[in-house]
């Protein structure tokens, strides 16, 4: 064995060119195809590190088709599936939110989560510090308490052991902390704090908390299971409460999976881009090694000439195949090591607070599949070139006289290669461009609002003194509206619960005066707003007023609407003065009456490319809807970010217990908001650019090689009259046949990976033709120009010289 590998090392070794090309190609492909498994796996598929793991779920909302995630089923819909469902031996519900921390040095935003103690059995992770969460901390009136993350027990609590017992306040409440996690604990995602849900009312239909469910299958029960049965239950609740279940729906997920809601279509583009590259790799070096076994067709006669088994012959190849593969992977494995950092880095720029399980690195488990592809893939790109190459009547290679003949007879698959290649790029090409042109439209979305020079900033109001009392509100917000538009380079200051390019809440309405058959209401982004918002933001008025100070808690209801809701709801009409309902169950004796005093131009909440994006508008104000969660915007002549100390130092002046958060631009916002999408971009760009880069040097390297080792059958076709002209038309046309067939093959796969991406494909209407033709016009050029160089010196030998080539 050991001579063998040796014998392939000096093989190797007197023909660096091809070394050099083969581990490039290698390493490569490999390289994609560990960075994607370990990428995949980490943001789909990863094991989270409690007994049972495979069995944990969790169960998200579905409305009119839309997967919701997050927080997004009702306490009332939860109480429903609790009662009925027989799939989970634990099932409950925890709802997420960002609470206010008070009482240390500086008030400090947390990510809290909202649950009974059952959520941690569902670890079986004992405390660090004093106890978590008990059955008897959840009952309706029980004393709040707390359990703190390692993080904030460090950062905000310097470590102290004595925290257990300290009174802590949050959101302005008195609580009792009475454990510590231990570090990394951050379950079900991204906890650093847990509190007990406590709910001391029988709910109606419709209402909250809205939460996401968690639970833990029977074993035995599959995940398809639980998901019948619980949409089965959806549906039933769907025909008892029209009202306020029309299109509901839910779907099990995966723990692992419950944020990836909206990207698995993305995920399995990811990874048929992956295998792409890795094909092309296949093909590649399949190619390179079946034309290099053509050019020693003679030496492996004459081995079996002198009496050289068969297997060994076959061995010598394979050696050969697989020491390129082991060298190229271990390069690839380098490269994806560097990849997965990179991929770190850039996620920590666009949030501080990712689910515990995303954890970018090789682990055990990749370099298990780093060596399981690097074998496959030597085994896939030499062993057809070793089994072509021993087999047959070697007595006729010997009597053969030309390589020419040798190899017409060697490489006609090759052709098949080619196409392969010509295919497979083509697919790629057009798959990834439209991905980033998609991504280009997107970041360069109109919003229908101003979006350029505009800080944001959040506040949450969740203290029992803004609840108890609407003027404290009310003072609160006006404040700091008053002293922020005071400052220089200030041009306007507004708040709202959700700004544009950001998701705000889907309401039902009804439309005085009309029937809704089956109570299907239709529906509409709610945004709740200051005085000033509009002018903010530059959306401009069409009808009516705007709010203002007529708009108190003690007169008429009013609202402003869309222009697309005008146009929805009364076409060829004057909108203002028309009515709209908006209780939760539209109950007609009990119909909550808003009057339109407004029109104004439509703006997209949310990713442009989501459908609920595209609802219409409805604005409430915020003196007859106090909420607790606002959005502080203000548009600046400069850059906004100047402004950030401006905006902390009066929110503190306003209410030192307050803390504001986020400080960003509206732009880096919607840039975050889109970040997912510009990531998956720059992946699909790159692995474009590497597709042409392999395709390019796949094509060339094959044909020119194949045209090379027909050198002397060209020039037996001088010799016998055949023209310059007519060999190159010749080489054109098989050329010409390969490419056509290809593109064809190649167009038609990229149709299949653009379905798979519409969902979050946006503004490509009319432009995947020009990717397509201009795709084709690259491959065709790399075709063009891997045919004619080769083929140019070929023919310019003279007839002799041709025939003498070797």
């Amino acid at each position: 064995m050991w001579k063998e590998i040796r014998y392939a090392l000096r093989l190797l070794g007197k023909t660096p060119g091809f070394t050099a090309l083969t581990l490039f190609v290698l390493a490569a492909g490999l390289g994609i195809a560990v960075y994607m498994y370990a990428l995949v796996r980490t943001l789909a598929f990863a094991d989270t590190p409690f007994p049972a793991h495979e069995r944990l779920m969790a169960v998200g909302a579905v409305v009119d088709g839309t997967e919701g995630g997050g927080n997004s089923i009702s306490g009332f819909d939860f109480q429903q599936f609790a009662a009925e469902q027989k799939s989970f031996d634990v099932f409950i519900q925890a709802r997420r939110s960002h609470v206010t921390l008070s009482g240390i040095s500086l008030p400090k935003k947390l990510e809290a989560y909202y649950s009974t103690s059952q959520l941690f059995e569902l670890t079986a992770v004992p405390a660090l510090l004093g106890r978590f969460l008990q059955p008897a901390d959840t009952a309706a009136g029980a004393p709040m308490v707390a359990v703190l993350s390692h993080k904030v027990w460090q950062r905000d609590f310097h470590a102290s052991r004595d925290v257990v017992g300290q009174i802590i306040k949050i959101d302005d409440e008195p609580v009792t902390v009475v454990g510590v996690m231990p570090a990394e604990y951050r379950f079900p995602e991204t906890a650093e704090l847990w509190l007990p849900q406590q709910v001391s009312k029988t709910l109606v239909p419709g209402e909250g908390p809205y939460a996401i469910i968690i639970g833990r299958l029977h074993d035995g029960v599959s995940r398809d299971q639980a998901d019948a049965e619980l949409k089965a239950i959806a549906k039933r609740l769907e025909q008892q409460h029209p009202a306020t279940n029309t299109g509901d729906s839910v779907k099990v997920w995966p723990l692992t999976q419950q944020n990836m809601n909206n990207s698995m279509a993305i995920v399995a583009v990811m990874i048929a881009a992956a295998s792409v590259i890795l094909l092309l790799v296949v093909l590649n070096v399949g190619n390179l090694l079946l034309v290099r076994a053509a050019e020693r067709q003679k030496e492996i006669a004459l081995r079996a000439a002198l009496g050289a088994p068969r297997p060994i012959l076959i061995r010598q190849i394979l050696w050969e195949a697989l020491l390129l593969a082991l060298a190229g992977g271990v390069i690839g494995l380098f490269f994806a090591s560097w990849g997965l950092r990179w991929t770190s880095t850039e996620w920590a720029d666009v949030s501080e607070n990712l689910p515990f399980w995303w954890q970018f690195g090789i682990d055990s488990h990749n370099l298990l599949f780093a060596f399981a592809a690097t074998v496959l893939t030597a085994l896939a790109v030499g062993l057809y070139p070793a089994i072509r190459a021993s087999s047959g009547d070697m007595n006729r290679y010997l009597r053969d006289g030309t390589r020419g003949a040798q190899s017409l007879r060697m490489t006609r698959m090759t052709h098949v290669l080619v196409i392969a290649e010509i295919a497979l790029s083509i697919a790629l090409l057009i798959a990834s461009l439209t991905l980033v042109g998609s991504t280009r439209n997107i970041m360069q979305a109109d919003f229908g609002a101003r979006t350029g020079n505009i800080l944001i900033g959040e506040i949450d109001l969740f203290t029992q003194k803004y609840d108890l009392d609407p003027a404290e509100h009310r003072r609160f917000t006006e404040q700091i509206q008053q002293q922020l538009s005071r400052l220089p380079g200030v041009q306007a200051v507004s708040l709202g619960c959700h700004l544009p390019g950001m998701y705000g809440p889907i309401w039902t309405y009804l439309v005085e005066g009309t029937e809704v058959p089956d109570k299907n209401y239709p529906s509409a982004t709610r945004v709740i707003i200051s005085d000033n918002y509009f002018s903010t933001f530059e959306i401009p008025l069409i009808q009516g007023r705007l709010f203002d100070a007529r708009d108190s808690e003690k007169t008429e209801r009013v609202a402003i609407i869309s222009q697309s809701f005008a146009e929805k709801n009364w076409p060829g009409q004057v909108a203002v003065g028309k009515r709209i309902g908006l209780d939760r169950d539209h109950d007609p004796n009990n119909e909550k009456w808003y009057t339109v005093i407004g029109v104004v131009g439509d703006a997209v909440y949310g990713q442009p490319y989501v459908e609920v994006s595209r609802y219409s508008d409805l604005y409430l104000t915020l003196r007859q809807h106090p909420v607790e969660d606002l959005v502080v915007a203000v548009a600046t002549e400069g850059e906004p970010l100047a402004l950030a100390r401006a905006l902390a130092t009066e929110v503190a002046r306003a209410d030192a217990d307050i803390p504001v958060y986020d400080m960003l631009s509206l732009e880096e916002r919607i840039y975050r908001y889109n970040a997912g999408m510009v990531f998956v971009s720059k992946l699909f760009l790159v692995m474009a650019g590497l597709g042409v880069l392999l395709a390019a040097s796949g094509i060339y390297g094959v044909i020119a090689r194949s045209v090379v080792l027909r050198t002397q059958e060209l020039g037996v076709r001088r010799a016998l009259g055949a023209s310059e002209e007519r060999v190159l038309f010749m080489l054109f046309k098989q050329a010409g046949i390969r490419f056509a067939v290809g593109a064809a093959v190649g167009l038609s796969l990229a149709l299949l990976m653009m379905k798979a991406l519409a969902s979050v494909l946006y503004g490509m209407e009319g432009q995947e033709a020009s990717i397509a033709v201009a795709v084709l016009l690259l491959v065709g050029a790399i075709v063009a120009t891997a045919t004619v160089l080769p083929a140019r010196y070929a023919v310019r030998l003279s007839p002799a010289a041709a025939l003498r080539y070797e």
